[in-house]
């Protein structure tokens, strides 16, 4: 069939007025339908319209007929209106600066393996500058998918254009200088959906789900954004940021019942953790300095932690020190396991940490704090607001804090107020 379909001029009793040369067709997406009119005020369902092509190059298409909208497959389909009807597959619905997988044979429908066509559509799209479309569907993929180059990469919604990998493969990027991926859930990975090398990364409604192992790892990247990408029930860490990181950002994320830590940082600097949370891990977020190049340096702003297995927040400064501010942060019912370290912050390890902490709120299990790193300093100020069941921090619990050469005892007096007194 020819690459583009064109429709002769035709007539319909219910189009009045058509205008020579203003006949193409439209997409109204109020109506979801296909349209044809004037050129500026559409009159008629598309699917009505009585048409005759131009030139087929394909003798199976019908020379005259109808034109219909298929809902259920999502496809233009050309006929006699009754029963004999032509797929219009090669229709360009696509704008030029998109490639579409299903114009590689991709299908979406969760039977056939699409691993081939989606390799075909990647390589081309890198070859030729080219934004790579999604559309909705579940792609069955049995392989590794491996990108090389810089690549954009959108979906039309994560619960609705689904990679399934089905334990069988994943997706790992080595970009030399930009990825972007949108509007897509990678569902089963047998490994980690890695994304490694490259100076740009900028992830938005992500969803990565039931990998065999981690969920997102991220290895030596600088300038990564992550928007509203949740990385959950992984057989391991939600988001690993591995290797050295500049200037990472993430806003509106969410690790949610991974088996290790929800979020797992080793070296990273300049970087902002903002209105995130992480539930039902491990550890919420846990920072440490292995190999790291530099001191660590990171923002948690406005984000939370509930119900995991152990702290909110663990900071480890082992090759490097540690310093972190965290500012009006929620802790709720963390270290479930009821381990010696506090629900909120553990600070361990025996290099230097600076951790500032305020504006706490949530309730503790047990110590609020622990800190059994003599080289740590933790700074603590916070109001501390009253709940219907008794104050958040269950005043008859002590928080302890050990400073380079000092311990002090916190308490909270009858307005609710931090009390520190040197012991």
């Amino acid at each position: 069939m020819a690459d583009i379909i064109r429709f002769k001029r035709g007539t319909h009793d219910r189009i009045k007025d058509y205008t020579p040369g203003q006949g193409e067709p439209i997409y109204d997406k109020t109506r979801k339908s296909l349209r044809i009119g004037n050129g500026s005020d559409p009159v008629s369902d598309l699917p009505e319209i009585k048409g005759i092509l131009e030139n087929p190059a394909d003798t199976d298409v019908l020379d005259a007929g109808v034109i219909g909208w298929d809902k259920t497959r999502n496809i233009l389909k050309f006929g006699d209106g009754a029963s004999s009807w032509v797929d219009l597959e090669q229709i360009k619905a696509t704008p030029e600066k998109f490639v579409n997988v299903k114009d590689f044979g991709a299908k979406g429908d969760g039977i056939n393996d699409d691993t081939s066509p989606l390799i075909k559509a990647i390589e081309h799209a890198i070859d030729n500058n080219k934004i790579l479309f999604i559309p909705i569907g579940t792609y069955k993929i049995s392989d590794k998918i491996m990108i090389n180059g810089s690549l954009s990469i959108f979906g039309q919604a994560p619960e609705k254009t689904i990679l399934d990998f089905n334990n069988s493969g994943t997706m790992k990027i080595y970009a030399d200088s930009f990825i972007n991926i949108s509007n897509i859930k990678l569902l089963y990975p047998s490994e980690p959906v890695l994304i490694n090398g490259t100076s740009h990364a900028v992830l938005q409604q992500v969803r990565i789900s039931f990998a065999n192992s981690d969920g997102l790892v991220l290895d030596n990247i600088d300038n990564t954004v992550l928007i509203d990408v949740m990385s959950d029930h992984n057989s391991g860490i939600g988001f690993k940021f591995r290797g050295h990181h500049t200037t990472v950002t993430m806003i509106s994320c969410f690790a949610d019942n991974n088996s290790s830590h929800g979020y797992y940082f080793e070296d990273i600097i300049y970087s902002n953790i903002i209105s995130s949370g992480s539930d039902n891990n491990f550890t919420g977020y846990y920072i440490v300095s292995n190999g790291a190049v530099s001191p660590i340096q990171l923002n948690i702003l406005g984000s939370g932690a509930e119900h995991n297995q152990y702290s909110a927040i663990t900071a480890k400064p082992t090759d490097q020190p540690i310093y972190v501010n965290i500012l009006s942060f929620f802790s709720y019912n963390n270290n479930t396991n009821n381990a010696s370290e506090g629900s909120f912050l553990s600070v361990q390890g025996s290099n230097t940490a600076e951790i500032y902490a305020y504006n706490i709120l949530g309730n503790s299990t047990t110590f609020l704090i622990t800190n059994s790193n003599s080289n740590a300093n933790v700074y603590f100020k916070s109001p501390i607001s009253a709940a219907t069941s008794g104050n958040t921090f269950n005043l008859d619990k002590e928080i302890i804090l050990n400073s380079p050469n000092y311990k002090w005892k916190i308490t909270v007096d009858d307005e609710g107020n931090l009390v520190t007194t040197q012991i």
